[in-house]
């Protein structure tokens, strides 16, 4: 067995050195020898997990009601008759009961490679670092989908809504998005003023992520995207002729990235921050 600290059967409050003092305590205190029903039940490593799991959770259940000679007692009944309990095959067992539990592996009677049992240890810790994997990516894909839904909420508002009823904030404003198909879904994610949930911080969100010289490296080296761009205007000229282009996201949005063409003499750019006004064939 395994020398590591290990909690009592009984009492979780007591910690015993290893493995091995905690099973001989359980053995000479409480007359109840568990490395003899494991052989006897023949466990594999997952009917191990399950036992002590069952152990644990009962143990927490009628502590205080119980005491030891009582508790005992009640940990046997599904173990009177001989017979392989249903409990050993209870796939809600395998979930650890107690924090970093070294009892879970070691009433398992299969064999594993290594002294001292350390293939059960090994075990017992792939199953820990798994369940602590599904932990933080179920957290993750919570986390991502409130994200994605309270995009899906400012951009459903902006569309039914249009740009003017975020800045009016009026109850007139409004009740066209309620008429319109989902727009009691925009009308009750809104919160005073007319804006979605978050809107702040999503609109912050985005234009901050600009400030970072990746997302540039990133569309500018996006050669396919770029390159549709460009062949559209180029093919299309009638549409943006003696029209004014607005290039909202200069420098990376393709319009600016163009190479000039010959044009009349030109009117002198505005520029306003980060747009740019300027006349293109």
């Amino acid at each position: 067995m395994c020398a590591r600290g290990c909690r009592d059967v009984l009492n979780h409050e007591i910690e015993h050195e290893s493995t091995d003092a905690c099973l001989d305590h359980c053995a000479s205190a409480y007359g109840w020898d568990l490395r003899a029903l494991a052989a006897a039940l023949q466990l594999d490593i997952y009917g191990s997990i399950r036992l002590v799991n069952y152990l644990r959770k009962e143990v927490i259940a009628q502590r205080a009601a119980l005491d030891d000679a009582a508790l005992v007692k009640h940990l046997q009944l599904p173990f009177v008759d001989g017979a392989r309990p249903a409990l050993l095959d209870d796939d809600a067992l395998l979930f650890p009961v107690v924090e970093d539990d070294a009892l879970l592996p070691v009433l398992s009677q299969e064999s594993f490679d290594g002294p001292d049992g350390e293939g059960v240890a090994a075990a017992a810790d792939s199953v820990a670092s798994l369940q602590l994997e599904n932990e933080l990516l179920r957290n993750q894909l919570i986390a991502q989908s409130a994200l994605l839904e309270d995009a899906k909420t400012s951009l459903c508002a902006t569309v039914e809504d249009g740009p003017d009823a975020h800045s009016s904030g009026s109850e007139d404003d409004a009740e066209p998005a309620a008429q319109s198909g989902g727009g009691a879904r925009a009308g009750a994610s809104k919160r005073r003023g007319g804006k979605p949930r978050n809107y702040e911080a999503n609109e912050k969100h985005y234009f901050d992520s600009y400030a970072k010289m990746s997302i540039h490296h990133e569309m500018l080296s996006d050669h396919t995207r770029t390159e549709s761009y460009r062949l559209f205007l180029q093919e299309n000229p009638s549409l943006i002729k003696d029209k004014i282009v607005l290039d909202g996201s200069v420098p990376p949005c393709s319009p600016s990235q163009l190479p000039p063409r010959p044009l009349p003499p030109p009117r002198t750019p505005r520029v306003l921050g980060r747009m740019r006004w300027c006349r293109r064939r």
